[in-house]
């Protein structure tokens, strides 16, 4: 499992592996199969080996969530 922090210009993301989401201040949490959009919320989880999940932030928290067993990592836009 690879985790970490970077920017937009970070040399290791490849557009076609990224996963994001159109964020909004809510609890919704979507589970992502594929790279690309995956709707609207404030969370992406999965389980799919190659997919990187991505979050943006301001003023708000980004949080890693990481469950080895289950094999399945999260991010979460943690604002208000």
């Amino acid at each position: 499992m690879v985790y970490g922090f970077g920017t937009r210009s970070s040399p290791a993301l490849s557009s076609n592996c990224i996963a994001w989401a159109q964020q909004v201040h809510s609890a919704e949490v979507l589970e992502v199969h594929c790279p690309g959009f995956a709707g609207i919320g404030d969370a992406l989880v999965t389980r799919a080996a190659g997919v990187l999940l991505t979050v943006r932030t301001a003023d708000c928290l980004p949080v890693i969530l990481v469950a080895p067993d289950e094999r399945v990592v999260g991010i979460v836009h943690a604002g208000w």
